[in-house]
């Protein structure tokens, strides 16, 4: 089986955070996730990690969108996750998307309520 490839712009940390959602609760973002949700115009994937706030270990979690081949894709957020095994600790939560523009898989950390790729962890 290939091993997925995920988008990550490279940034390494971030100068500020920002608040792009407003749902109650929602984790800030960083540089990278900003230049990501204006580039690929996908900012509807930080009010689907924010409307899970609260189900997922606010401490440390990886959330992941797998396209499907087709016009959607997966969400879904780990509490647990190994880089060697990705499939081997059950999602936290996770959500069908029927349709979207999206063109790239993604996996962001969400780390005491920061969401970044993993090139800014």
């Amino acid at each position: 089986m290939e091993k997925r490839q995920y988008y990550d712009p490279g940034f390494n940390g971030t100068e500020e955070y920002h608040r792009v959602s407003i749902f109650p609760g929602a984790p800030v973002v960083t540089d990278s996730v900003i230049h990501f949700c204006e580039e690929k115009k996908a900012f509807w994937l930080m009010d689907v990690i924010a409307s899970y706030s609260g189900k997922y270990n606010p401490e440390f979690s990886v959330a992941f969108f797998d396209l499907d081949g087709k016009d959607g894709g997966l969400f879904h957020i780990h509490d647990d996750y190994d880089s060697d095994d990705p499939d081997a600790f059950p999602a936290t939560v996770s959500q069908e998307i029927e349709y979207t523009d999206l063109d790239v898989n993604v996996k962001l950390y969400i780390d005491n309520g920061v969401v970044m790729f993993p090139s800014a962890y």
